[in-house]
């Protein structure tokens, strides 16, 4: 008894988009257009928010800055990293009590290999 309330009701959508296909057209496209703009934007939101880091223990990845001249914290040379990583010991040496005022959040002396970043 549903199934045929069902049929008969796709029977009449049917009858009706026929009558009118230039409304069905539109619908159509409406529906096709509406669902590709949700595949995309839910496609660059979960690349660009929600998907890890193409990283071993990314959540151990972490940002250096060095104090510069005028006070401000700005970012940190490559070749004061490596100086940096050259002179820790061990390895769990903290990297923050280096001179020239540089700060290193949480950092660990083998944040390369750690990581998987490094060679």
């Amino acid at each position: 008894e549903w199934l045929d309330a069902l049929r008969n009701d796709v029977m009449f959508g049917v009858r009706q988009l026929r009558k009118n296909p230039a409304f069905s057209l539109i619908a159509m496209l409406t529906l096709a257009l509406g669902i590709g703009a949700n595949s995309a934007i839910f496609s660059v939101v979960y690349n660009v928010l929600l998907r890890p880091l193409p990283y071993a223990n990314a959540e151990r990845i972490y940002t250096f800055e060095e104090r510069n001249g005028s006070g401000s914290m700005c970012c940190l040379p490559f070749g004061n990293f490596d100086m940096w990583r050259r002179n820790a010991t061990g390895s769990s040496s903290r990297l923050s009590s280096v001179s020239r005022s540089t700060r290193a959040r949480h950092a660990r002396a083998n944040w390369c290999s750690s990581t998987g970043a490094g060679s």
